[in-house]
């Protein structure tokens, strides 16, 4: 393993194909959040935000490693290397994510802070919360709800998910591929 990646070939295709799946999956998953959020309200468009992001995440990986071990002799998958495609690409995911939120929340929505404020206010109200526990959490939550921040925590929280989305998506594709040998090598035994 460690010559492959010492070879300058690998390592510029497991750099290339991280960012260009990327890069896509976050540009198609950002734009469907934007016309989802146009069409629906808050919390419906926030619930299938989520869940078609998900199924672009793991359909936008399963189709990056299986480009990226397409070359691979036998096109056999080679773990390691393609995790490092699965964390570049979550990195790459994660930091459109965090820029994407702090263009909105800083330059569209300037009061994007306020608004996050007034709806968890609203949902500790209908949660019966005490006026004091909200005022207390409305003082601990404002030191947290700057734009800034925000993309942050956004994109930490993204690449720890892609990447651990990554890791299944690989380890499904691995298990797919070891029974197909094994398929593979019971039809030769019976020929």
């Amino acid at each position: 393993m460690k010559k492959y990646f010492l070879n300058k070939n690998n390592i510029k295709r497991i750099l290339l194909t991280g960012l260009k799946y990327g890069a896509i999956v976050g540009l198609v998953t950002i734009a469907f959040r934007y016309i989802l959020m146009l069409m629906t309200d808050r919390i419906q468009g926030n619930i299938l935000v989520l869940i078609l992001a998900g199924l672009i995440l793991i359909g936008g990986q399963y189709y990056a490693f299986k480009f990226f071990n397409e070359k691979h002799k036998n096109q056999q998958l080679k773990f390691l290397p393609t995790l490092v495609v699965g964390l570049i690409f979550s990195l790459c995911l994660g930091s459109m994510a965090g820029l994407a939120h702090f263009i909105e929340a800083t330059y569209i929505d300037p009061e994007w802070s306020i608004k996050s404020l007034e709806y968890a206010k609203e949902t500790w109200l209908q949660s019966n919360y005490s006026e004091t526990a909200i005022s207390n959490q409305v003082e601990w939550t404002s030191t947290f709800q700057t734009p800034s921040l925000w993309a942050f925590e956004i994109m930490k929280f993204l690449v720890v998910l892609s990447f651990a989305m990554a890791l299944m998506v690989i380890s499904f594709m691995k298990v797919l591929e070891e029974t197909s040998l094994i398929g593979q090598l019971a039809v030769k035994q019976r020929i």
